[in-house]
């Protein structure tokens, strides 16, 4: 693996040349169990969301360059605040807390009447389980769930 400087110093040169490009980079960075994942895909959300209130006409472009130039700073922000574990995966708790687990769910912000869209929902004890086989995206939602006896272990 490449030094945490290196890796830093080609985060923040590639954010001129783009929020989308350097959040692809961030992506390929940060693995999905590492504590950082989840601000990035804060990040990522904010991007989105960004680009879609520009494209509905809710912002002029003036308010979405404003609106852009926070969120570069929030990103480089981010960027230089990155340390060498944050860029590991981090190995599932041993200790998980009985009844607790992890929720998933990926639905579409936006949906045309009257046709499919792929939704998905999983619950898992550990975020690596919720995972597997998955990519993380930008849409992905992760919270703490309570799971009841009936859905326990077998």
């Amino acid at each position: 693996m490449e030094p945490i400087t290196v890796i830093k110093t080609r985060l923040i040169d590639t954010l001129p040349l783009g929020i989308d490009l350097v959040l692809k980079a961030l992506k390929a960075s940060i693995p999905p169990l590492s504590g950082k994942y989840d601000d990035y895909i804060l990040l990522a959300s904010r991007y989105r969301e960004l680009n879609e209130r520009l494209i509905r006409g809710v912002l002029t472009n003036e308010e979405a360059q404003v609106e852009f130039n926070k969120l570069s700073e929030a990103i480089l922000a981010f960027i230089s605040g990155l340390e060498e574990a944050d860029l590991q995966e981090q190995a599932p708790e041993e200790h998980v807390e009985k009844g607790m687990g992890k929720l998933l769910y990926r639905i579409p912000d936006v949906m045309e009447h009257l046709k499919e869209e792929k939704c998905l929902v999983r619950i898992a004890f550990d975020k690596a389980t919720l995972m597997e086989e998955l990519t993380g995206e930008a849409s992905d939602v992760v919270g703490d769930i309570r799971i009841a006896e009936v859905m326990g272990r077998s």
